[in-house]
């Protein structure tokens, strides 16, 4: 009995693998061509989320054959949604081209929530992102004596910093990767970078911005 129920478990899991496979794809920003990072993929039917890697792509295993639906969302883009035939094998590459979401505000409202400033909404922040995040509360920036944003960089686990002939950091190094892979976003808007041959962005920028406001914000 045990062996016949071996059996037809065996069966059924060669039978439902022999039906499934895998979807792959890139997203790009429609305008310049740039692959997209860290944008949001979601499968329907079953509902599986993913994000895109350093080079924009992304990749759905264990698939069921048949109709599915794909949409593609991230900050300051309009979101793509798109149906697809998934076959048991065989599957076209999958491109995604998103248009920047410009829209004119007549009235901003500014709020803020004091919890997310503390450790604690730090930590509920991570834990309810749709990718890994490393945050760095402003409780925590508050009491600690870094004067500048390399310097509370420096602190997060698996980040080191490159500096500059004067010392002072220069860029953020992520777990041994070239800082060509690094994006700088304030508000979840891509900063450009001032130099006209690199996308990264110099962290003494940051620290300019600090020393400015702190100069004419102060009584």
């Amino acid at each position: 009995m045990n062996k016949l129920l071996q059996m037809l478990f065996l069966f059924l899991f060669c039978a439902g693998t022999a039906s499934a496979t895998k979807i792959k794809g890139h997203v790009y920003d429609k305008q310049t061509g740039e692959a997209i990072v860290g944008a949001t993929v979601m499968l329907e039917n079953p509902k599986r989320i993913t994000n895109t890697g350093l080079d924009g792509t992304f990749e759905f295993k264990g698939v069921a054959a048949g109709p599915a639906r794909i949409s593609v969302s991230y900050i300051t883009y309009k979101t793509i949604t798109k149906s697809i035939v998934v076959l048991k094998e065989d599957n076209d590459h999958l491109k995604f081209y998103l248009e920047s979401d410009s829209k004119s505000l007549d009235d901003v409202t500014i709020k803020t929530n004091a919890v997310s400033a503390t450790d604690q909404g730090a930590r509920r922040l991570e834990k309810n992102a749709t990718q890994v995040m490393n945050i760095v509360s402003g409780r925590a920036i508050e009491i600690s004596p870094d004067l500048t944003v390399a310097n509370v960089m420096q602190r997060v686990s698996g980040v080191s910093i490159e500096r500059n002939s004067n010392g002072d950091g220069q860029y953020a190094i992520l777990r041994g990767m070239d800082k060509r892979y690094n994006y700088t976003l304030v508000n979840g808007v891509k900063i450009p970078s001032p130099d006209n041959k690199y996308r990264y962005v110099p962290l003494i920028f940051f620290r300019l911005i600090y020393s400015i406001v702190w100069k004419y914000t102060k009584p």
